[in-house]
């Protein structure tokens, strides 16, 4: 803004000094360049909570209506525990209790079950599946 107001305000006042432009006018151009930079400040404190709520929503509409920010963490949290990564660890950078965790977010492939069927099965005495 001191770009554009600066040299303007320079050049009147020279033109002031130099008889060209009158006091009265000078006196009224500054109570104007003064009254628009109060009210360019305002109207941007004014516009400033209704475009944070636009951006959230359109965020929001982005990311978590279409199902993206779901799928992020679903896949996040799959990952890990395939990974063999702390099921506590995962809960916690994800913002959840491990119940929600290990219930929600966490798909167990075909291997994993077969390494459970086959704990079961050796625990109780039959045969493994392979």
């Amino acid at each position: 803004m001191f770009v554009f107001i600066d040299p303007y305000l320079s050049i009147l006042t020279d033109e002031v000094t130099e008889g060209k432009v009158n006091e009265p006018s000078f006196r009224r151009s500054i109570v104007w360049l003064t009254g628009s930079g109060v009210a360019g400040t305002v109207l941007a404190q004014v516009l400033l909570i209704p475009a944070a709520l636009w951006i959230v929503e359109i965020a929001g509409w982005a990311l978590v209506k279409r199902g993206l920010l779901a799928e992020c963490s679903n896949w996040r949290a799959h990952l890990s525990h395939n990974g063999r990564v702390n099921p506590k660890l995962v809960a916690d950078q994800l913002g959840h209790g491990l119940g929600v965790n290990l219930d929600v977010y966490t798909i167990s492939d075909l291997t994993q079950r077969l390494e459970s069927v086959n704990l079961l099965e050796q625990s109780l005495g039959s045969t493994a599946v392979n």
